[in-house]
């Protein structure tokens, strides 16, 4: 994901099927671009239990983790992360008019075997009123496997006006070349970023 390409082979952006700019809910990350897949420069390691904290956090029931986790899980033990908070590489948030703020979580490994540092870039739809920071915006890396955690944070602005199915799109990039993309939808009760 975090090495797709987001332009076709004619250096213009993914369309869609009637020939327009296509948004990301239609691309996702992007065009798979191979040769970037080898040299990633940053990952976001999940491990299993990652996945089944999510699965609880999902309201999963014992049974139904069994079923799809393969093993026995009591998910009040357990533990639970809520959705936007599995370190995937793109971003998903909820904010409504009660909730305008969200701040996520995620940790990075760097995998490349040189000291790299990289600095966050964030782009959004224009005039969206939705401000996105990210903390610390440089991470600086000196061993391949070493990790770092980053929070970004979503704020909606109180005098925005959004419409049901309202989106506001565009990713956070951590130049060199590792990027998330990054969604906002309002639905009648909440905007949703993913």
């Amino acid at each position: 994901m975090t090495t797709a390409q987001t332009i076709n082979s004619d250096g213009n952006g993914i369309t869609d099927e009637t020939g327009e700019t296509a948004d990301l809910f239609a691309t996702g990350a992007g065009h798979v671009n191979p040769a970037g897949a080898m040299d990633p420069s940053l990952v976001y390691d999940i491990q299993f239990e990652d996945y089944v904290w999510y699965l609880c956090g999902l309201g999963y029931s014992d049974e139904e983790n069994l079923q799809t986790a393969f093993m026995s899980v009591d998910c009040n033990q357990f533990g639970r992360i809520e959705l936007e908070q599995l370190n995937y590489p793109s971003i998903a948030v909820t904010l409504s008019y009660a909730i305008t703020r969200e701040v996520i979580k995620r940790t990075v490994t760097n995998v490349r075997p040189e000291p790299t540092s990289y600095t966050a870039e964030v782009s959004l739809t224009a005039q969206s009123g939705v401000t996105v920071s990210v903390s610390p915006s440089t991470l600086d890396f000196d061993t391949m496997g070493e990790t770092k955690s980053f929070e970004v944070t979503f704020t909606v602005e109180a005098s925005t006006i959004v419409e049901p199915g309202d989106a506001f799109q565009g990713s956070l990039k951590w130049v060199s070349t590792t990027q998330s993309p990054v969604v906002v939808v309002a639905s009648p009760l909440r905007l949703v970023f993913a």
